[in-house]
């Protein structure tokens, strides 16, 4: 629950956290876009293991080279059931499926 608090760190991980609850799903991560770098940076993120959480956190994700931005390019919600079957930005390698994700899903 949020409660009355406006600071947007607390309420973006409210908002994740209660998602993935949500969902059932291991974790989740909300972006944000930096126009100035045309790249997404994860704001936050909840769930799955440690590590996982520290590399997302670390991760920058060029719009113009990943799922993420192609689904804000296409203006669609992309689902992408085998993550090894797709191109993706070098960057998320280091956020694979056996590091804890199974399916980056933006909008």
């Amino acid at each position: 629950m949020v409660s009355s608090t406006l600071d947007p760190d607390t309420v973006l991980d409210s908002i994740v956290s209660n998602a993935v609850r949500l969902t059932g799903t291991d974790g989740g991560s909300i972006m944000e876009y930096v126009e100035e770098t045309d790249a997404f940076v994860v704001r936050a993120a909840y769930g799955s293991s440690p590590q996982l959480l520290d590399r997302l956190h670390n991760v920058i994700i060029r719009r113009a080279a990943s799922l993420v931005g192609r689904a804000v390019t296409e203006a669609r919600t992309l689902q992408v059931s085998d993550l090894a079957a797709v191109s993706r930005d070098r960057t998320w390698r280091r956020c694979s499926p056996t590091a804890g994700a199974r399916c980056w899903r933006s909008r």
